[in-house]
């Protein structure tokens, strides 16, 4: 068992075996009782409860803050109060723990596999999203969106970069090159949005964590080489630069 005074507080005490290895907790049973040897009961104490002021205050102080269900619940536990150091005369055949924790373990790998299920699904449609290429963005006599089009030979690995892919509603759409080769480039995405930081995607992999990337066509770059500032997000010149580039860019499109 262990102890905390408040939710922040570490967990105590923490120990220690001879192998270094951290036991922690206090030992309150010297061993682990099978499910056959049922524990007697432990008789309760109500000494220590103050049965008339909690009699008084529940219905008086509380009963008008409590809902009806409340409400009914303490009323049906005072008027009951003399039984409350009552046990039952006979032991069950099998300690009750077990069963609860087999239960309690059956739900859990449940829940288990329906969040996995549910987690592959999102993840299964993201990638699908991610892998389908962008479409060439143009405007005004079939420019290319990208101020620097002469000089797509500055796509660089380690480069930061804005693209525009129209199936994705979300705007700015930012990553890093991590590969170059020839026409196409691999993007390792970022998350972020205009107003908060922005930090690389990634995706699990049977107990590995890498890297969410995927190609992106050159025509897909409308703005490189900018850096995030010291709080990791975008600076303000880039930022309305940005804007301005993907205002033309969904003009473009429901033009």
């Amino acid at each position: 068992m262990q102890y905390r005074q408040w939710c922040t507080d570490p967990w105590e005490p923490s120990q220690r075996d001879e192998n270094g290895e951290q036991v922690p907790g206090i030992r309150c049973l010297k061993s682990i009782p099978s499910a056959n040897d049922v524990p007697m009961y432990v008789i309760p104490s109500t000494e220590k409860m103050d049965l008339p002021n909690l009699k008084r205050d529940v219905p008086g102080g509380f009963g008008v803050r409590l809902p009806s269900s409340a409400v009914s619940w303490w009323e049906k536990f005072l008027g009951n109060a003399k039984d409350l150091d009552c046990v039952p005369g006979n032991l069950p055949q099998s300690w009750l723990l077990y069963e609860i924790q087999e239960k309690a373990m059956a739900k859990r790998v449940v829940r288990q596999s329906e969040e996995s299920r549910e987690l592959n699904d999102q993840l299964t449609k993201l990638q699908n999203k991610l892998s389908r290429p962008c479409e060439k963005i143009t405007v005004q006599g079939m420019a290319p969106l990208a101020d620097h089009v002469d000089n797509f030979d500055s796509l660089e690995e380690g480069t930061m970069v804005a693209v525009y892919c129209p199936e994705f509603k979300e705007v700015p759409q930012i990553g890093k090159i991590t590969k170059r080769s020839g026409q196409p480039f691999t993007l390792h995405w970022y998350e972020g949005t205009w107003a908060t930081a922005w930090k690389p995607m990634f995706r699990t992999q049977g107990r590995k964590k890498i890297a969410f990337e995927d190609e992106q066509p050159l025509e897909a770059a409308i703005c490189w080489g900018f850096h995030l500032n010291g709080r990791r997000m975008l600076n303000k010149d880039t930022k309305g630069f940005l804007q301005d580039k993907y205002r033309d860019a969904i003009s473009a499109i429901d033009a």
